[in-house]
């Protein structure tokens, strides 16, 4: 099991969709940042499902719409509660 935190430049390919989804396959990743991503809003949760179907998120868009952070989750093994939502960072334990 894995942690991550990474700035995918590309987050709006669809080649990079496949890539990310194999990244974390292989890594076995249980949280993964992804930070400084250029993904509006409404377009999130289709790419974040490509990814698979286990990962839960929260995002900074409702604090700045520039300065996108995801973290994503599997919630099958790992709980993740929200503390602080910033424009530079999302803080939760």
């Amino acid at each position: 099991m894995s942690i991550i935190a990474c700035n995918v430049r590309g987050t709006n390919q669809l080649y990079k969709h496949k890539e990310m989804k194999a990244f974390c396959r292989e890594n076995n990743f249980i949280l993964l940042a992804i930070l400084e991503n250029k993904v509006k809003e409404k377009r999130a949760p289709k790419i974040i499902k490509k990814l698979g179907d286990k990962w839960r998120w929260v995002a900074n868009y409702n604090i700045d719409r520039r300065e996108r952070i995801w973290v994503l989750r599997d919630y099958y093994i790992i709980e993740f509660r929200v503390d602080v939502v910033h424009q530079q960072f999302i803080f939760g334990y």
